[in-house]
């Protein structure tokens, strides 16, 4: 009886011993997929969480909503780009109870492409950005453009500005405001003082810049 329990007793420790094994191939195996698995992952969320204000540096043409990436960062952290002139300056405000705030201004061939600017609240993160040049674009949306080679991507309205300003709004992006060249518009015209319906706009205005607005 006691060399039957005993047999039994070694028959279950080898049975053990090989579940062990087993268990220990399968879950290294297991482990060794889960590497695998997690460095591919990794990389691609490195990729996702990478601020893209920082790839711009390796950028030869920067598109428009890439520009939108650069909102509310350091003023003082805008990245260099290539080829471009990069420049801080302080901006005057032209109401006398406000301060002045600073700006950066990017220069391609000593031409301004766009200007990122904090504002008298903060001065230190970027709230708004001004693009005055056909160099970037975003599809058909660019400097220069004509009223009705956009008038699919804009609101049903005309935004609220100052006497002889026309601005309309994109409508999948409401922070991108387009100021309309109304520079040979007569101030007689309702158009000059922005009291006409979206649909009387002109087909041949021209955009003069597109303003980035932080939310």
């Amino acid at each position: 009886m006691a060399l039957y329990l005993m047999n039994n007793s070694i028959v279950m420790r080898i049975k053990l011993v090989m579940v062990w094994g087993i268990l220990m191939i399968l879950n290294n195996h297991c482990i060794q997929k889960k590497s695998d698995g997690c460095l591919e992952n990794a990389t691609i969320e490195m990729q996702d969480t990478i601020d893209i204000s920082l790839q711009i540096t390796y950028w030869d043409t920067v598109t428009i909503k890439d520009l939108i990436y650069l909102l509310n960062k350091p003023i003082d952290s805008l990245p260099n780009i290539e080829n471009y002139k990069k420049e801080k300056i302080t901006i005057e405000d032209d109401e006398e109870y406000s301060t002045n705030w600073f700006g950066i201004e990017y220069k391609y061939q000593n031409k301004l492409i766009f200007i990122a600017e904090s504002n008298w609240v903060n001065k230190n993160i970027v709230s708004r950005i001004t693009l005055y040049s056909d160099r970037i674009k975003e599809g058909k949306l660019y400097v220069g453009q004509t009223v009705g080679n956009i008038r699919n991507l804009i609101k049903n309205e005309i935004s609220s500005s100052p006497d002889g300003y026309l601005f309309v709004i994109l409508d999948k992006y409401p922070e991108i405001s387009i100021q309309l060249d109304i520079s040979n518009i007569p101030d007689t015209s309702p158009l000059y003082y922005g009291g006409v319906n979206i649909s009387k706009i002109p087909d041949s205005l021209k955009i003069e810049s597109i303003v980035i607005m932080d939310k």
